[in-house]
C-alpha cells in the first residue's frame, strides 16, 4: 500500500511544568485549594505569593485540576498576571503553567475561553517595556533581573497555551506578538533561558500559520537570519539549542523571504543543522565532566552561615543546617551533574528538533496531511496499476513526492555531508557509555533521550533516501552494508519486544532503502530466516504503522524471491503469515496491505506459483472476499476517505487477482 509521510510537528511533551518554592511546607498539605484561592484576595503581598506558589505545587498533579478549574481558579489567578508585586506576578504564572500542562489541552482551550489571554499579553507588553531596566533582583532566582524571571514564566504559559488552542494562536496573531518574542531571542547572551522559551514559543506559533506568515516584516526576518552566520563555537551547548529552533522557526516561515533570497536562506538553515547534528555528544559528556571537576573547589569546613542552595521544590527561606565536609563535597558533586545533564539534554533535543527540521523540509506539502494521501492519483487507478481491465498484472509501489531540491541545495546537503551525519545517529549508543549511564537513576533521562534522537534519525534517514536516492548515500557496497546495519537495529529491538516508535522508524526506513536497491537491482543482505523471523514478530507489534511497515518490506523481497530459483519453502512461510495478516488483523487496512503484498509477490514467477499451490492461496483468497468486502462496507466510516478508497482499490485488485490466477492454472 502506498506509503505516508512522516512530518514533525513542534515537540508536542516539550512545555513542562515547574516546581515553586512556599515558605511553610506544613501550610502546603493541609490547605485545601479553596483556602489558597481565598488567600489571593489578602492585601499582603506574601499571603498572595504563597497562596499562587502553593497552588502551582498543588497543580503538579493533574488529579487536581478539575477540581481546582470548578472552583473558578483560572478567573481568581488571572488578574494576579498584573499585580503590583514581581514575586505574585511569577508565581501566578507558574501556577497557570503548571494547569496548562498537567491539564492538556482541554483545560488549555478552558483558559482561552475564560480570558487568560488579556492579562497574559498585558504582562508580556510590561515585560516588554521594561527590558533592559536596572532592576532588583528577584528573591530566590539566583540574583536574575525580576521583568526576565517574570516574562519567562508568562512565556511558559503562552507556548503552552498556543500548543493546545487554536484560539490563543488567534489572539496571538491579533495581538502582534511576535516583534515581543524576538526581543526575548537577543537577550541570549545574558538570560539564555529566556532566549530558549521565547524560541520554543515562536517555533509552535509559526508553524501552520499562515496569517502571522504574511504580517512577518523584513526587519523581523533580518534579525532572525542573523543567526543563520557562522557561531562562536565555544558558546554552552543550549545555544545549539536554540539554534535548532530558530531554525525550526525559519523554515516554517519560508515563504515570508524573497523569492530570491530564499534558496540561499535554506542552504545556510542546512549548514546550521548539520552542525547541531555533527556534534559528538559522548565527547561533549567527557570534556564538560572534565572541566567541572576541574573547576570545582576544595571542600572546607563550611561556616555556620554555609547553606545549601535550594533546589526548585525545596522551601523557599525555611533555615538551613550547616554541612559538614562531606556533605558539601556531596553536593558540590551534585551540581556538577546536574549542569552536565542540563547541557547534554540541550544538545540532545537540539539534534532532535534538528532532525525534525530536516524532515519537514524532504516532505513538503502543498496541502495538509489530512487532505493528501500517496495513492491519489490524476487518472483511473485501473489504468495506472492493470494496463488493461480485464488483465491483473503486478503493481508497484508507489513512490513519495518529496520537495524537489534546487541543484545547488543538493549540493550543500552532500557537500556538508549531511546523509553521513545523520546516518551516524542512528547507531546503538556505546554499552560502556549506557552502563556509566545507568548507575545513577538521574541520568534516565539523558538514556531516553538518547534513543529518541536515535529514531528521529532513522526517520530522518528514510526522508533523505526519499530525496536523494542514492547520491549521497554510497554506492552498492556502502548501500549494502546500511541494509544490513538498519536490518540488525530492527531485528535487536523485535527481540527486546519495545520502543515501538523506534521499530516504526528502522522499518521505516529498511522500506525505503529496499525499494532503492530493487530499483537498482542490488541484493538486498536478507537472509531467509531474516525475513521469516520479520514477517513473524513484525506482524505481532501493536503498532499499524510498524506492520504496515514489514508489509512493505516483505512486498520487496518477496517480489525478488518470486523471481528466484529454491524459494518455495520461504515464499511459502511469507504466504502463511500474509494471509494470517489479512484473515486475521484488526486494522482493515493492515489486512489490505497484506493483501497487496500477496499481489506483488505471488503475481509472477515459477516459484511463488508453486508455493501459492502448496499453501491454497487462490482458495483462501476466494473465501477471503466476501467477508472482505462486508467488512469493508460494515466499517467504512471508521476510516479516512482516502482509506477507503484505497481499500475498494484493494477489493477491486483482490477480484482481479483471483480471476487471473483461475484463468492461468486452466
Amino acid at each position: 500500500m502506498g506509503k505516508s509521510k512522516k512530518k514533525f510537528r513542534r515537540l508536542q511533551s516539550s512545555p513542562i511544568a515547574r516546581n515553586q518554592e512556599v515558605e511553610d511546607a506544613g501550610d502546603l498539605e493541609v490547605l485545601p485549594a479553596t483556602s489558597l484561592l481565598e488567600r489571593l484576595q489578602s492585601p499582603s503581598a506574601d499571603t498572595r505569593e504563597f497562596a499562587c506558589a502553593s497552588l502551582s505545587n498543588l497543580l503538579l498533579n493533574s488529579l487536581e485540576v478539575p477540581k481546582v478549574l470548578r472552583a473558578d481558579a483560572v478567573r481568581c489567578l488571572a488578574p494576579l498576571l498584573l499585580d503590583e508585586s514581581a514575586g505574585v506576578q511569577e508565581a501566578a504564572a507558574g501556577a497557570l503553567r503548571n494547569m496548562s500542562v498537567s491539564g492538556g489541552v482541554n483545560v488549555c482551550e478552558i483558559m482561552v475561553q475564560q480570558d487568560v489571554m488579556t492579562p497574559l499579553v498585558a504582562l508580556l507588553r510590561q515585560c516588554s517595556t521594561n527590558f533592559g531596566l536596572t532592576e532588583e533582583p528577584l528573591k530566590g532566582n539566583r540574583g536574575k533581573n525580576s521583568t526576565e524571571v517574570v516574562a519567562f514564566e508568562a512565556i511558559h504559559l503562552l507556548w503552552n497555551l498556543c500548543e493546545c488552542s487554536p484560539l490563543a494562536v488567534a489572539v496571538f496573531n491579533k495581538e502582534c506578538l511576535f516583534p515581543l518574542l524576538l526581543q526575548c531571542l537577543i537577550l541570549h547572551d545574558r538570560n539564555i533561558e529566556l532566549s530558549i522559551a521565547a524560541a520554543h514559543c515562536l517555533n509552535t506559533v509559526t508553524e501552520d500559520n499562515p496569517e502571522l506568515v504574511a504580517s512577518i516584516s523584513p526587519e523581523s526576518l533580518v534579525l532572525l537570519e542573523a543567526y543563520l552566520t557562522p557561531q562562536d563555537t565555544d558558546k554552552q551547548l543550549t545555544h545549539f539549542l536554540l539554534l535548532s529552533l530558530i531554525m525550526g522557526t525559519l523554515w516554517n516561515l519560508q515563504d515570508a523571504f524573497p523569492a530570491h533570497s530564499r534558496a540561499e536562506a535554506l542552504i545556510a538553515m542546512i549548514r546550521v543543522l548539520g552542525t547541531i547534528i555533527d556534534v559528538d555528544v559522548k565527547e561533549e559528556l567527557h570534556r564538560l565532566s572534565a572541566e567541572k571537576m576541574e573547576t570545582q573547589p576544595e571542600a572546607t569546613t563550611p561556616t555556620k552561615s554555609s547553606k545549601q542552595p535550594k533546589s526548585q521544590s525545596q522551601i523557599k527561606n525555611k533555615p538551613q543546617q550547616s554541612e559538614t565536609g562531606v556533605e558539601m563535597v556531596q553536593r558540590q558533586k551534585d551540581n556538577i551533574v546536574d549542569t552536565v545533564l542540563e547541557q547534554i539534554m540541550a544538545i540532545l533535543l537540539a539534534q532532535q528538533t534538528a532532525l525534525e527540521v530536516i524532515v519537514n523540509m524532504c516532505y513538503q506539502d502543498e496541502s495538509s496531511e489530512e487532505d493528501k494521501d500517496d495513492w491519489e492519483t490524476e487518472g483511473p487507478l485501473d489504468d495506472l496499476v492493470f494496463g488493461h481491465s480485464d488483465i491483473y498484472c503486478p503493481n508497484s509501489d508507489v513512490q513519495l513526492t518529496p520537495l524537489c531540491f534546487s541543484a545547488e541545495v543538493h549540493n550543500v546537503i552532500v557537500n556538508h555531508d549531511i546523509p553521513h551525519k545523520v546516518l551516524k545517529k542512528t547507531t546503538n549508543p556505546d554499552r560502556q557509555y549506557l552502563e556509566l549511564c545507568r548507575q545513577n537513576t538521574v541520568w534516565d533521562p539523558l538514556i531516553a533521550k538518547l534513543r529518541c534522537v536515535q529514531c528521529r534519525a532513522l526517520t530522518c534517514l528514510d526522508a533523505i533516501i526519499a530525496v536523494l536516492g542514492i547520491w549521497g548515500i554510497g554506492e552498492e557496497k556502502g548501500l549494502q552494508d546500511l541494509a544490513q546495519h538498519l536490518s540488525s537495529l530492527a531485528f535487536d529491538q523485535f527481540e527486546l519486544k519495545k520502543d515501538e516508535s523506534f521499530l516504526e522508524a528502522v522499518t521505516g526506513s529498511i522500506r525505503s532503502l529496499l525499494h532503492l536497491l530493487a530499483d537498482r537491482n542490488i541484493p538486498e543482505c536478507m537472509t531467509p530466516e531474516q525475513l521469516l523471523f520479520l514477517c513473524n514478530e513484525g506482524l505481532k507489534c501493536e503498532s499499524a504503522d510498524v506492520r504496515r511497515n514489514v508489509l512493505a518490506i516483505m512486498g520487496v523481497v518477496g517480489n525478488k524471491l518470486a523471481q528466484m530459483e529454491n524459494t518455495m519453502e520461504t515464499l511459502k512461510g511469507m504466504g502463511n503469515c500474509l494471509l494470517q495478516t489479512a484473515q486475521q488483523d484488526a486494522s482493515l487496512v493492515v489486512a489490505g496491505a497484506a493483501l497487496d503484498t500477496i499481489f506483488d509477490v505471488f503475481g509472477e514467477g515459477a516459484e511463488a506459483d508453486k508455493a501459492a499451490n502448496e499453501i491454497g492461496l487462490v482458495l483462501a483468497l476466494r473465501n477471503l472476499a466476501p467477508s472482505f468486502m462486508s467488512m469493508m462496507q460494515e466499517h467504512k466510516r471508521s476510516y479516512s476517505r482516502d482509506e477507503v478508497s484505497v481499500l475498494q482499490d484493494v477489493a477491486t485488485n483482490l477480484l482481479r487477482f483471483i480471476r487471473y490466477k483461475e484463468q492461468a492454472a486452466v
